[in-house]
């Protein structure tokens, strides 16, 4: 019976914690002018929670990236999902009566992941994830017009296409 009972406790905790993973080929990018080009954008791994509240990026194995973004659901429009950067409240982790040094640190600390996120994305301001109904397109949307088109691919397909050609 005990076994039962612990066999169903881990069944129940390993659906609680699931979550999915989704990879997208990068195709192409459009400018804020309208063109069309292709740039040098590699896959992009994401992982889901289990009620598609948020997404992350994630390496290959579906764990999140430290450095990478999360990104927390904010409506469907037009069978269109759309995902916001979460925004990081450093202003939480210290309080008043801190040092102005340490503050300051926290600060630039903020300053320079913001930076990083827009660097890595090609624009300023928070970043923006749109899906299509069934997940398969996605495009990255930037404050500046800039958007990366990508297309859902399964995991067997990135395995398949070699890293570099001859």
């Amino acid at each position: 019976m005990k076994r039962i009972i612990l066999l169903f406790g881990l069944l129940v905790g390993i659906s609680i914690n699931s979550s999915s993973q989704y990879v997208y080929k990068y195709l192409y990018t459009i400018t804020g002018d309208g063109v069309k080009q292709k740039d040098n954008h590699g896959d992009l791994y994401l992982s889901f929670n289990r009620n598609r509240s948020k997404c992350y990026e994630a390496d290959k194995n579906g764990y999140k990236i430290q450095t990478g973004l999360e990104l927390n659901f904010i409506k469907t429009k037009s069978n269109v999902h759309v995902y916001r950067e979460k925004e990081i409240q450093l202003n939480k982790l210290y309080s008043p009566s801190m040092p102005s040094s340490i503050q300051e640190a926290y600060n630039q600390g903020y300053n320079l992941m913001k930076s990083m996120s827009a660097n890595r994305w090609g624009f300023g301001g928070s970043v923006t994830f749109l899906f299509s109904t069934n997940f398969d397109r996605l495009n990255v949307q930037g404050l500046k017009g800039t958007v990366f088109v990508y297309k859902y691919v399964t995991q067997e397909e990135v395995d398949d296409i070699p890293d570099q050609l001859y």
